[in-house]
């Protein structure tokens, strides 16, 4: 069987993930409403950022409309966007 070339570790179950060409980031939305970003380069480090939502599952991550930014939408209904700067801010 063939092995994946890199392994990601994320607490709960997968409920969406997107890739982020602009910055070579894998963002991954989760069942329990945990968000976070990988960087594909350095994967087994884990995540760059990772935070949770007081909303529903994550549905949908997808670049945000600034270079470094994420999108994302809940199944709450709620759709929200992240820009460079929230990112940075994020607690660990």
């Amino acid at each position: 069987a063939n092995q994946p070339t890199q392994q990601m570790k994320v607490a709960s179950p997968l409920s969406t993930i997107c890739y982020l060409p602009n910055t070579e980031q894998l963002a991954y939305g989760t069942e329990q409403s945990g968000l976070g970003i990988y960087d594909v380069r350095n994967p087994s480090d884990g995540p760059i950022y990772a935070w949770k939502e007081q909303r529903g599952k994550i549905n949908c991550v997808a670049p945000g409309r600034n270079e470094r930014g994420l999108l994302a939408t809940s199944s709450d209904g709620s759709c929200f966007e992240y820009n460079e700067e929230d990112l940075k801010n994020m607690p660990d």
